[in-house]
């Protein structure tokens, strides 16, 4: 009896990057079909627009201005980050930082319909590398039996209902991305170790990059 593949799409959007993969698995074998990134999408990208936004209110309501700031826009930038946390869980979040700069104290608030609505362009394009990767596997969303995600930025609501759109399936969020890779180094040890025996799994994967 022929085993069924199993089409799985790993997502793995972090907070500098984000991948997709293709990979057909059956038992003791996985085969990436397609891959795809863009380098320009992630966490950091999130907290530079909420980060562009207090900068733009702050000018304006306290008169400064943290562009110029290199110190008091990386404090910003930092607040921002764990605004953007905050969101995950809550509608609505407040900033405080004291001496911003020019021993200036900034405040202010910031709602998660606000927020996507800063990231509004950076939502329009995280379909982009899905479809890359589905094309170069020859694929569609209706093949796709499990999407894993993984990654620091799917916890933000509006990366979750953006996926869950274009995949048209629930998400899978039980796979843990340190845990796996430090499990997955252990095993390859393991298999090319002369002295320790364990299952044979073949792995095989693309190369995205050009030779030159």
């Amino acid at each position: 009896m022929l085993l069924r593949l199993l089409i799985v799409a790993f997502v793995d959007i972090g907070h500098s990057s984000y991948t997709v993969s293709i990979g057909a698995l059956k038992k003791g074998e996985l085969k990436i079909l397609g891959s795809a990134f863009d380098k320009h999408f992630g966490g950091r990208d999130f907290d530079r627009a909420i980060t562009e936004h207090f900068a733009d209110e702050f000018k304006a309501k306290y008169k400064i201005d943290i562009r110029e700031n290199a110190k008091g826009y990386a404090r910003v930038l930092a607040a921002a980050e764990k605004l953007k946390k905050v969101l995950s869980a809550n509608t609505q979040a407040p900033i405080n930082i004291e001496s911003v700069m020019n021993d200036v104290d900034v405040s202010s608030q910031l709602t998660r319909d606000e927020l996507e609505e800063f990231v509004a362009p950076l939502l329009a394009r995280i379909n982009v590398p899905i479809e890359q990767a589905l094309e170069t596997a020859g694929l569609k969303t209706e093949d796709i039996d499990s999407i894993e995600v993984i990654g620091g930025c799917t916890r933000v609501p509006s990366v979750k209902a953006k996926l869950a759109e274009i995949f048209g399936k629930p998400l899978s969020f039980t796979l843990n991305q340190d845990e796996a890779i430090a499990r997955g180094a252990a095993f390859i040890c393991a298999m090319h170790s002369p002295t320790l025996r364990v299952r044979p799994f073949k792995f095989e994967d693309v190369n995205a990059f050009s030779n030159f």
